[in-house]
């Protein structure tokens, strides 16, 4: 006897932004200093790699033409409790008598790619052109720096941020043929070189400057803008891609955005915890930020806990059809008719199946072909259990329980419902006030059993509120 899934069925997840209430925590980094600029934090390994007009101690300091300190590549190393160690030149190997910064990296740390001034001219004096710079990282030497190909005299390219896997390059550019100041341009590796560049549309880029970008996954794209409806200066935006285009730019809340500049934003994979800049404070600072909820923009598909499959048994006697059928007959009280059958099952469990041969002239079981038992797993994912349809103004249970995460010791289970309300517990109750179909979201927080990381999980599901 055999049996062989046939199928699952899958919902979409989607993006959402939260308004109305304050949902971070930011507080500026304790490195960073009102004597300097320091702007455009990311993350490389135990590192928070920064640029900063501040001056390295080192034998050699440049200035540019008007005496001003050039920009330079720091770094601190990032310890527990939001504690930093000492500010200091990021690597001496790309020290130069040119601006440095900011920088990207691969997800394997191999890659770096960063800004800098493209032409020296012949009194030692950093050019104003911009362009980017790749280089590799073994044992954490950093060799082979190299032009990207697309380096022009005639236009600037800056704020680089390489796709997880490298493949990929998100810079920004005032070269022809954008909308406006700078734009944002993505280009990807292939066949040993970088694609011509591409503007990321009109749905990102506007007559005024998009600079900064950060991308999570190659489908979600932060940003800083001073035309998308800012508060004042430049405020940070997210957009994801779907069905082949980006979708439209959504503000991050207060207090990331403020009425000051706020720019170069980096968050982690789990989209919990990162940093930005800002010069609130008078000069270009650091920040960290945490979310009091997740930010539920990277949900996985959830699910259906049905589960179908197909029974068959290869070993049966010859019989006469005219005389005699086949039938099976399940645990969960159904019976199918045939020798090969199809048969779905709600919910986990055990359950047997018998596949039997019935006397067509008495209705009676003749013989019993065979027998099997078996057990349906759990899916392992979060799940929603709720009604379909509800009315206006009536009490409903939003349950978690049929989740399973064995890989996952859960700290907290946390919604997203409608108005953008958000809520903490396994087990909800709640009024929808209006009709209309609303997306709910469960997200799950927890550590991985195996290597006690903080993983965060999440699925949705529509549910249709009627008028009474």
């Amino acid at each position: 006897m055999k049996l062989r899934i046939l199928h699952i069925i899958s919902l979409l997840g989607a993006v959402v932004s939260l308004f109305g209430q304050e949902q971070f925590e930011v507080q500026k980094a304790n490195f960073s200093s009102r004597l300097y600029n320091e702007f455009c934090p990311v993350l490389y390994k135990d590192k928070l790699v920064f640029c900063t007009d501040q001056e390295p101690k080192v034998l050699v300091s440049y200035e540019d033409k008007n005496k001003q300190p050039l920009l330079n590549l720091f770094s601190v190393s990032v310890m527990d409790d939001d504690k930093y160690s000492h500010p200091q030149l990021f690597d001496e190997a790309i020290y130069s008598p040119l601006n440095e910064g900011p920088a990207s990296f691969s997800s394997d740390g191999k890659l770096m790619v960063y800004c800098a001034n493209i032409n020296v001219n012949d009194n030692n004096k950093s050019s104003s052109s911009l362009g980017l710079f790749f280089a590799e990282i073994n044992d954490s030497l950093i060799s082979n720096p190299h032009e990207f190909q697309y380096n022009s005299d005639q236009y600037r390219i800056t704020m680089p941020c390489l796709s997880q896997n490298g493949d990929c390059l998100y810079f920004i550019s005032d070269m022809p043929g954008g909308f406006g100041g700078f734009d944002i341009y993505k280009t990807c590796f292939k066949n040993n070189q970088w694609e011509k560049p591409l503007n990321l549309g009109n749905q990102i880029n506007t007559p005024g400057n998009e600079i900064s970008p950060f991308v999570v996954g190659d489908s979600i794209l932060y940003f800083a803008s001073d035309k998308h409806g800012s508060r004042g200066g430049k405020d940070l935006f997210v957009s994801r891609y779907q069905e082949g285009q980006w979708g439209k730019p959504k503000a991050l809340e207060a207090p990331i955005n403020s009425k000051h500049d706020d720019f170069g934003f980096s968050v982690n994979s789990s989209l919990s915890e990162g940093y930005f800049s800002s010069n609130r404070s008078g000069t270009d600072d650091i920040y960290k930020f945490k979310t009091y909820f997740p930010l539920f923009e990277h949900c996985s598909n959830m699910e259906n806990h049905q589960q179908c499959f197909e029974f068959w048994d290869d070993h049966y006697p010859g019989v006469d059809s005219l005389n005699f059928e086949y039938e099976w007959e399940f645990s969960d009280g159904t019976k199918e008719k045939g020798l090969k059958v199809e048969h779905c099952f709600d919910k986990p469990g055990e359950y047997w199946a018998e596949l039997k041969i019935i006397d067509r002239a008495t209705a009676s079981e003749y013989l019993t072909q065979s027998k099997m038992e078996f057990v349906i797993e759990p899916l392992s994912q979060v799940s929603i259990s709720s009604p379909e349809e509800a009315l206006v103004n009536e009490s409903i249970r939003l349950g978690s329980r049929d989740s399973y995460l064995p890989e996952l010791k859960i700290q907290n289970y946390l919604w997203l419902l409608e108005d953008h309300v958000l809520l903490k517990g396994e087990d909800q109750k709640y009024i929808f006030s209006k009709p209309g179909i609303y997306t709910i979201k469960l997200g799950v927080e927890g550590k991985e059993m195996t290597s006690g990381k903080e993983k965060f999980s999440c699925v949705e599901k529509e549910i249709i509120i009627k008028a009474e």
